[in-house]
């Protein structure tokens, strides 16, 4: 073993994260010392010597676990703060959306006096728990419905729940298999449409239940193809440096 990797070890024994990341921060620590060794080399110095030198460059091992702790446990403060925000923010909007109607400001009298009254939605306390009825109707007899009735209720159910799919495993690792995320998805999906129903605050439509598990779904694809490409990148950027070792002894 070389004395960058000893060095680089060293460091990352005393981080306070995960195998994946210490491994992530090993290759990145030896990518950024032997581009200082080798500049070190190219200035005539041995191999051994450029080590040396690349590693007092770099400064003592416990000072620099210390200062990567600080920064890593803030970054992952910041990053889980926002992602909560956003959760936070897009409940309440499916909040809004899905359980509380519209309130308007409607004139009462002559004397231009004006009061605010709150609107439940059309068709609120019916159910349907046929499966495709309403997106039959919707896709077949489109011509009985308004454009914008048949967008809403189609795209905007599915794309409602995307950020959920997206978010949710983002905050609970749990969710991050899918054997465990669809029927959990699936789940608030029904519970969703079930409230709706018993609060008389919508129809409780199993067609909906079926959009919202899409959405959710969707989600979760774009999660987990952005963590499969992490991963790839991860192993690519691993066996290069690996080569790098095999050619250099």
């Amino acid at each position: 073993m070389s004395i960058v990797q000893t060095y680089v070890k060293e460091i990352v024994a005393k981080m306070k994260t995960d195998d994946r990341e210490k491994m992530e921060l090993e290759l990145e620590l030896t990518d950024h010392l032997t581009l200082l060794k080798n500049d070190y080399v190219s200035k005539g110095y041995t191999e051994q010597d450029a080590e040396k030198c690349a590693i007092y460059d770099f400064g003592q091992a416990d000072r620099i676990s210390h200062g990567l702790n600080q920064t890593v446990s803030l970054s992952k403060r910041l990053l889980k703060f926002a992602v909560w925000t956003m959760f936070i923010v897009y409940s309440l909007v499916v909040l809004k959306l899905l359980f509380i109607g519209g309130i308007y400001q409607v004139r009462v009298n002559d004397l231009n006096q004006y009061a605010w009254i709150f609107h439940k939605r059309a068709g609120w306390g019916s159910y349907n728990i046929e499966p495709f009825s309403t997106l039959r109707q919707y896709i077949f007899h489109s011509d009985r419905y308004n454009p914008g009735i048949i967008e809403r209720n189609l795209t905007g159910n599915i794309a409602l729940f995307v950020p959920f799919g997206l978010l949710a495993p983002m905050l609970f690792a749990s969710l991050r298999a899918w054997i465990r995320f669809w029927p959990f998805a699936l789940a608030i999906s029904i519970a969703i449409e079930a409230i709706q129903y018993y609060t008389r605050s919508g129809v409780g439509d199993i067609d909906d239940v079926i959009l919202y598990a899409i959405g959710c779904y969707a989600g979760y694809g774009m999660f987990s193809a952005a963590r499969f490409t992490k991963n790839r990148l991860f192993e690519k950027r691993r066996n290069d440096t690996m080569k790098r070792e095999e050619m250099r002894l």
